[in-house]
């Protein structure tokens, strides 16, 4: 992980996930919003291509490292223009998107991805990678949604749902929800 520290480093970590995409480059607005409200360091993660294999089946064509480089470093000169005063770290993968968010999020306050991403149909309302995170994340989970080109991501709505059927983990779901809403 290429770390782009400065002074006085925040505790807390939000990891935004990354491929390029118009929906990926609102999700790093989002995110480093949520990390400057947060006092937290965001971490920019790109994955390889494919899919885990219980799951789906895999994508035919591979990410050359150096576009994935790319990517990240991107996505961290977008972050840091929109909030100068944030912690921001960036890494590449070759373990698929979803996996390497998945395993990433293990000990991390909030993972933001992208309803979609490059892959896959335009007219699905969410991709394959964030579906996944959704299931199988070890944190809170904010899919962003597309936006009008000329919304301010800052300004859009924040509203939050939250899907409980009475288990133990959606009672820590909604009570995520009820601080987060707060």
């Amino acid at each position: 992980m290429t770390d782009h520290r400065r002074a006085g480093a925040p505790e807390h970590t939000i990891v935004v996930g990354v491929d390029g995409s118009e929906l990926s480059r609102q999700a790093v607005l989002w995110a480093a919003d949520e990390a400057e409200l947060r006092h937290a360091t965001l971490d920019v993660v790109h994955g390889g291509s494919g899919d885990l294999p219980h799951l789906g089946t895999p994508r035919s064509t591979d990410v050359p490292p150096t576009t994935a480089g790319a990517v990240v470093d991107e996505a961290i000169r977008l972050a840091t223009s929109r909030r100068p005063d944030i912690v921001v770290r960036g890494e590449t993968s070759d373990r698929p998107a979803a996996r390497a968010l998945i395993d990433t999020s293990e000990g991390t306050d909030l993972l933001v991805v992208g309803a979609r991403g490059k892959g896959g149909f335009s007219g699905l309302l969410l991709g394959s990678v964030s579906h996944r995170c959704i299931q199988y994340a070890r944190c809170p989970v904010v899919v962003v949604r597309p936006t009008a080109p000329d919304d301010d991501v800052a300004a859009a709505d924040r509203t939050i749902i939250v899907g409980i059927d009475g288990s133990a983990g959606s009672d820590l779901a909604l009570r995520w929800t009820m601080g987060e809403a707060a």
